[in-house]
């Protein structure tokens, strides 16, 4: 994957996109109406812990069109939008309306109307059941559902379980069932994975965080990061103005004490073995079992300070948080309900062969966690993450800087606000189509922060 491209609008149009067309369609209709020139705004979002885009979309009305229609939900609305970048491509989604969240009068022949939107693939999947039986690879069956189901391709970065599970769907909607197998496998180092749509792809996009981790930055130091200070929004270089930070907010962070509460710090699990009456048992040590193994992730990069450093010990017994055992869990391991008469046989869902494998589950739950703990999101021009042929937002990585508050420092290094700079996972982003401008605000996510 590439790196963010540099983008010059036409200085014709300030907002830098165009609307090329917004379809309104229903099976009760006999054409689709055109509604592109009452729409005022459009809000997408995009979540990396979810296979399907929601939407936002608000009009006005003072030619009837909405009464004509006589919208009982269900229909379509099928966007086309366009950035005036050169060389870019026109992004098709198509959403069901599933609320009208909005119905005001304003003038005597006026109406403003607010529509929820889901993605046609959510949408659909709703109207459909998985009651199957499956005996392949995770990623195998995920790929079947989706093609035989909803007819959606998914795109990995190469990954392939080691071994076949045998499962039986229980009766979930498509993505459901997808969501519910993604959760339940993790890799071979306790990553996570994720499966989620984005706005220029037509694909759902299955991956694990650590291969999310390792993509090149879409804008490396080198090729201008995202910079919020003054000198950034005065300057003549034109690159640099354009990755200015407009706005940034901090959100609710650092709650070790959640993290620990949760399990995810120092902890035991136990899992049962319903069929040998026995339990597996084992402790979790964040630091041990998690910062450590990862780290080598990290290392090639400046930014090496993991969230949850070791060192806080407890004045009550002088102890390190994670050496403590705070919670104790436990889970019914399985059941092998697959087993046959051989000794070699196929796991099924949240079945393990090994005690390793279990703590690894473990492992996956709490990077997620911990992924969390920090968020910062932030504000920016949106014109150049729509060029149509690449995907930019979530699930990409992104260079920001902050200056500290430190005024004696001739090095731009040592200007930096360590805790906030760095390379951020897009989590979730929001686009931000108005008539004066399109902007994304983009949530990201980091394990560690910069070297101090």
């Amino acid at each position: 994957m590439s790196s963010l491209p540099e983008i010059r609008t036409t200085p014709e149009n300030v907002s830098g996109y165009i609307f090329e067309s917004i379809l309104l369609q229903s099976d009760r209709a006999p054409a689709p109406f055109e509604i592109s020139r009452i729409v005022t705004d459009v809000e997408i979002f995009e979540d990396i812990t979810r296979p399907f885009l929601t939407a936002k979309l608000l009009l006005i009305d003072n030619s009837n069109l909405l009464n004509n229609i006589d919208l009982l939900g269900g229909e379509k609305v099928v966007i086309v939008v366009k950035s005036l970048a050169m060389d870019s491509k026109s992004v098709i989604k198509t959403f069901y309306i599933d609320e009208v969240t909005t119905d005001q009068k304003g003038f005597d022949n006026t109406e403003v109307v607010a529509f929820h939107l889901v993605e046609d693939i959510e949408y659909e999947s709703n109207l459909l059941n998985v009651n199957k039986f499956y005996n392949d690879t995770v990623d195998n069956i995920i790929k079947k559902i989706a093609s035989e189901f909803l007819h959606k391709e998914v795109v990995t970065n190469g990954f392939s379980s080691e071994s076949n599970i045998a499962v039986i769907i229980p009766n979930l909607h498509p993505l459901e069932a997808i969501t519910w197998l993604v959760n339940s496998i993790s890799t071979r180092d306790g990553y996570p994975y994720y499966v989620f749509s984005t706005l220029t792809l037509n694909k759902l996009v299955f991956m694990d965080l650590g291969s999310l981790i390792e993509l090149q930055s879409i804008n490396p130091e080198q090729n201008g990061a995202y910079r919020n200070w003054q000198s950034a929004t005065l300057s003549d270089d034109p690159k640099v103005a354009a990755r200015v930070i407009k706005s940034y907010k901090v959100e609710k962070s650092e709650n070790l004490y959640n993290l620990i509460h949760a399990g995810f710090v120092g902890a035991t699990y136990d899992f049962i073995d319903t069929l040998t009456n026995k339990t597996n048992t084992f402790d979790f040590n964040v630091i041990n079992d998690l910062i450590i193994p990862i780290s080598n992730k990290l290392l090639p990069s400046k930014q090496r300070n993991a969230i949850v450093p070791p060192g806080y010990k407890s004045t009550v017994n002088d102890t390190a948080f994670e050496n403590l055992q705070s919670v104790r869990k436990t889970y019914i391991g399985g059941s092998n309900a697959f087993k046959n008469t051989n000794s070699d046989f196929n796991v099924s869902y949240s079945e393990n062969t090994s005690l390793a494998d279990y703590k690894k589950g473990i492992v996956s739950e709490a990077m997620h966690s911990i992924l969390e703990k920090n968020p910062l999101t932030i504000v920016i021009d949106g014109v150049p993450f729509l060029q149509g042929d690449e995907h930019f937002t979530i699930g990409r990585n992104i260079t920001i800087q902050f200056l500290n508050s430190r005024t004696d420092s001739l090095s731009s290094d040592d200007r930096l606000d360590k805790k906030k700079s760095g390379d951020y996972l897009i989590y979730v982003t929001r686009h931000i189509f108005k008539k004066e401008r399109y902007e994304l605000q983009l949530t990201g996510l980091k394990l560690a922060n910069m070297d101090r």
